[in-house]
C-alpha cells in the first residue's frame, strides 16, 4: 500500500469543468449555426470545423507522437467526410470502431498512469531530506548478479503489466518509466536518454536517472541522490521477487 503522498495531485476538478466549458460553447456553436444558416451551408461549415479539428490532431500526433491522438483524428476526419459527401452508414461504422478503439487506449493510458504515479510515489516513501536539488547525470546504485535471462523475463512481465517499458541494448537492460506508454512502447520518439530509467548491465551494475519532468512531479525537492536509490532498489526487488516467482507481490507493491 501506498501512503507517503508525496507527488503533487492532479487537479481533476480544473480539468473537468475545462471539459465541461470546452464542450459547451463546441455544441452552442454548432447550434447556432443551424439555427441561423441553411441546412447545406452548415453542413459545409461543420465539415470545415471538423476538417479543421482533424488536422490540428494531425499536427499534435507529428510533434508529440501521442498514439491517442490518431483514432481522434480519424473520427474528426470521418464525420467531416459525412458532412461533406453525407455517407452516413460508413460513417456511423467507422466512427463506432474508432470510438472502441479510443476507449481501449485511454482505458490502457489510464491504467498505466496510475501505475506510474504509483512508482514514483514508492521511490520517495523512504527519502525526506531536501538539501540536494536536481541533477541530470545517472546515478550508480550498486551491482547485481541476475542473468541476462532473467533480465528478459522480468522485461516480459514488466512491459506486459504496464509498469515499464524494456530497451534490450547489446549489454544491458534499460527500463523506461515514462507517462506516453504506447509513444515509448512502438519508439516513435527514437530514444530514452531524456526519460526516466533504470540500466542493469549485464556485467552486474545498476544505475538509474530521474528526469527533470519526473523530479518536478514532486512537492518537495526531495534529495536527488535519495530518489535515484530508490528508484533502482525497487526495480532490484522487483527481480528479487521474479527470481522466486512471486510475481503477485510485484503487482500488490504498486497497487
Amino acid at each position: 500500500m501506498i501512503n507517503s503522498n508525496k507527488l503533487k495531485p492532479i487537479n481533476w476538478s480544473i480539468i473537468i469543468i475545462n471539459s465541461i466549458i470546452a464542450i459547451v460553447i463546441f455544441f452552442s456553436f454548432f447550434a447556432i449555426v443551424r439555427a441561423v444558416l441553411t441546412e447545406n451551408m452548415a453542413d459545409k461549415i461543420s465539415g470545415v470545423i471538423y476538417l479543421v479539428i482533424s488536422i490540428v490532431l494531425l499536427i499534435f500526433w507529428l510533434k508529440t507522437k501521442t498514439i491517442l491522438l490518431i483514432p481522434g483524428m480519424l473520427m474528426n476526419l470521418s464525420i467531416a467526410m459525412h458532412f461533406f459527401f453525407h455517407i452516413r452508414t460508413l460513417t456511423i461504422l467507422i466512427n463506432v470502431i474508432l470510438l472502441l478503439i479510443m476507449c481501449y487506449l485511454l482505458f490502457v493510458h489510464l491504467k498505466h498512469h496510475s501505475i506510474y504515479r504509483n512508482i514514483f510515489e514508492l521511490t520517495a516513501k523512504a527519502v525526506n531530506e531536501t538539501k540536494d536539488g536536481y541533477t541530470q547525470r545517472s546515478y550508480p546504485v550498486g551491482s547485481s548478479n541476475f542473468s541476462k535471462g532473467e533480465l528478459l523475463g522480468l522485461a516480459e512481465f514488466l512491459k506486459k503489466q504496464l509498469i515499464a517499458i524494456p530497451y534490450e541494448e547489446s549489454n544491458a537492460i534499460v527500463f523506461v518509466l515514462v507517462e506516453d506508454w504506447f509513444g515509448y512502447l512502438y519508439d516513435l520518439h527514437g530514444g530514452y536518454e531524456k526519460v526516466t530509467r533504470i540500466v542493469f548491465s549485464y556485467e552486474g551494475s545498476v544505475t538509474t536517472s530521474i528526469s527533470k519532468s519526473d523530479y518536478s512531479k514532486y512537492k518537495e525537492a526531495l534529495t536527488f541522490d535519495q530518489l535515484c536509490d530508490s528508484l533502482g532498489n525497487l526495480f532490484i526487488e522487483f527481480m528479487q521477487h521474479f527470481q522466486k516467482g512471486d510475481l503477485a507481490n510485484i503487482l500488490e507493491k504498486i497497487k
